[in-house]
């Protein structure tokens, strides 16, 4: 079934059934573009059949359509589920047991075993993995993706370091993306192990530029100790 989707002054709107005022759609798009109350004043409204579940404006993202479609799972303190993208020739090895320090160095947070909350993501490295396997002579390599549960009370114990924007002026999260990339060991931590258990934050495109890529995010792990905590799913593991 399709419903209206009113557009105006870089709003977007989703109405049920067609059940909207013209006064409405002006008094909503003047509050959402910071006018207060106000009038539509020249807006070009137009209406439009559409039964795309998602619209974006001005780097927003609205999802008005009605329950069930818009409602996230009920909050419970689930446990997160991650994802890694990887070759399905190390499947075997990686269910055995994960070690970070196996990871590869010179990446965003240093050697360390990495994850995603987005499948998509997690697909793309795999991709990837796969294509630099096979321009590296392995013609038969193909990616897949591994799912872990991590619970996140016993997540909140261990040493952790978080970072919420890859903006170019997010200057403590590049300030470690150039410490990692740059091959410096560790996270600069004084003690035994210079490691924080784990690290989480944006994912860098271009790292010398201070570009992230975005929409997309990274969970790595950088000890035996958050290792341990990472519960394999294999129920929700993917073959490409």
């Amino acid at each position: 079934r399709y419903s209206k989707i009113v557009r105006s002054m870089g709003a977007i709107y989703k109405a049920r059934n067609g059940r909207i005022s013209s006064a409405e759609v002006g008094r909503d798009c003047a509050r959402i573009a910071g006018r207060g109350k106000g009038k539509a004043d020249g807006a070009q409204v137009r209406l439009v059949l559409d039964p795309g579940l998602k619209f974006t404006s001005s780097g927003s993202v609205f999802n008005m359509l009605p329950a069930p479609f818009n409602t996230p799972v009920i909050w419970s303190n689930q446990p997160m589920i991650l994802y890694h993208g990887t070759l399905q020739q190390h499947k075997a090895s990686l269910a055995s047991g994960i070690k970070p320090s196996y990871g590869r160095s010179n990446t965003d947070f240093g050697i360390g075993f990495y994850t995603t909350t987005s499948k998509n993501q997690a697909m793309s490295w795999a991709y990837q993995a796969a294509q630099l396997a096979m321009a590296g002579g392995n013609r038969t390599a193909r990616g897949c993706v591994l799912a872990f549960r991590l619970d996140r009370d016993q997540a909140a114990r261990l040493e952790s370091l978080s970072f919420v924007r890859g903006e170019r002026d997010s200057e403590d999260f590049w300030s470690l993306v150039f410490h990692c990339r740059q091959g410096h060991a560790g996270h600069g931590r004084s003690g035994p192990n210079s490691f924080y258990d784990l690290v989480s934050g944006p994912v860098a495109a271009f790292w010398q530029q201070r570009a992230a890529i975005v929409g997309a995010d990274q969970i790595s792990i950088h000890t035996a100790a958050a290792a341990r905590l990472l519960k394999p799913e294999p129920s929700l593991n993917i073959d490409l």
